[in-house]
């Protein structure tokens, strides 16, 4: 709940976190504490993600922070140092400086599973996940009920967005597919 006690929104140390429900868990870094500030690097966020009980940021030192009330320990961040991250659903996952993926929370799908690859672009549906490897091909892993792995596009890809139960991909040329 907001300050207004009307599930507006607070300002979580430094992260809005607004319509969080009753027993959330709040487990972003104390930035108001004295021992942070504008200039401390773990108090200065540079990415944002939001899923459907659990959102998560990435500080400027690389550290996931993640708050909400998942039973699958999506909020849990994993440690370690993360270049980009994406949330949805009921789980997570973060590339690493070597393009590695690490993903945590529900794994009913096998959506845990990130393949074994450098990986650049990431973005994360409800059940399932996608990645670019370095030549900009689409890595998929997770459920797969509506064609959202198995009918992914190929090519190079630029941007990549996932949902619920559908993937899409823009081409390096500007076609969505």
């Amino acid at each position: 709940r907001g300050a207004d006690g009307e599930g507006r929104g607070d300002i979580v140390d430094g992260v809005w976190a607004g319509g969080q429900p009753d027993g959330y868990t709040d487990q972003l870094a104390d930035c108001e504490d004295g021992d942070g500030g504008v200039g401390d690097e773990r108090c200065r966020f540079v990415q944002i993600e939001g899923g459907y009980t659990v959102g998560c940021a990435l500080d400027g030192r690389g550290v996931v922070e993640c708050w909400g009330h998942d039973s699958n320990l999506a909020h849990v961040a994993p440690e370690g140092r993360f270049v980009t991250l994406s949330t949805n659903g009921h789980f997570s996952c973060a590339l690493d400086v070597s393009g590695a993926a690490t993903c945590w929370g529900s794994n009913i799908y096998g959506q845990l599973d990130a393949p074994d690859l450098e990986l650049q672009l990431l973005a994360i549906g409800y059940h399932h996940g996608l990645a670019t490897d370095l030549g900009g091909e689409l890595q998929c892993w997770g459920n797969d009920d509506y064609g959202q792995c198995s009918q992914a596009p190929s090519g190079s890809l630029s941007f990549i967005a996932s949902g619920e139960g559908h993937s899409c991909g823009l081409y390096q040329d500007g076609n969505i597919r």
